[in-house]
């Protein structure tokens, strides 16, 4: 299956589930961090030198993903990558922030992730590090066609609803002075 295809099935199964069962189980908050110039070289990953105990205990209580890797070893493409579910050369945007600033487009019918999870009746984050109020980084190298986040705190949201909240952290992020 395509990851396109298998984002896209994945969204609307959550959807259907949650439209057929809404007094069922409710549907998980999902938490996506974001960090930059980093590698599995942690201590959830099976890294003993290197003292994770915070993300160890994340990964020990959520979802740890074994199999994942960045498609494009830039952060602009990479990030566009990861919001669209589609490869960057596929999408016109494989060039570090070739896009920036001409109001460049996704071919149809290529929209951002979060926009089927709002669908799907979730409250979409986007927040920085630590900083709750200041947005997460949104330098992808295309312009959506809709608003991508609805605020910047998971707090920000009906009471009941269910969140997917991204934050970004670059202290990780290599200086290159």
């Amino acid at each position: 299956m395509r990851r396109r295809s298998f984002l896209v099935a994945s969204v609307g199964a959550l959807a259907f589930a949650a439209g057929r069962h809404a007094n069922a189980t409710p549907r998980p908050n999902i938490l996506w961090l974001i960090s930059e110039d980093i590698s599995p070289d942690i201590g959830c990953y099976g890294n003993s030198l290197v003292q994770t105990p915070n993300l160890d205990r994340l990964a020990a209580q959520g979802t740890r993903y074994d199999a994942a890797f960045a498609s494009c070893p830039v952060c602009s493409p990479a990030r566009s990558a990861f919001m669209t579910g589609m490869y960057q050369t596929s999408i016109g945007v494989h060039n570090h922030r070739s896009h920036r600033d001409d109001n460049y487009r996704l071919p149809e019918p290529v929209k951002v992730i979060t926009s089927y999870f709002r669908d799907a009746g979730y409250f979409v984050t986007n927040g920085r590090g630590t900083d709750w109020e200041r947005g997460g980084k949104t330098d992808w190298n295309f312009t959506p066609d809709e608003k991508p986040f609805d605020g910047t705190d998971w707090r920000q949201r009906k009471a009941g609803q269910p969140f997917l909240a991204q934050y970004n952290f670059s202290l990780t992020h290599r200086d290159f002075k």
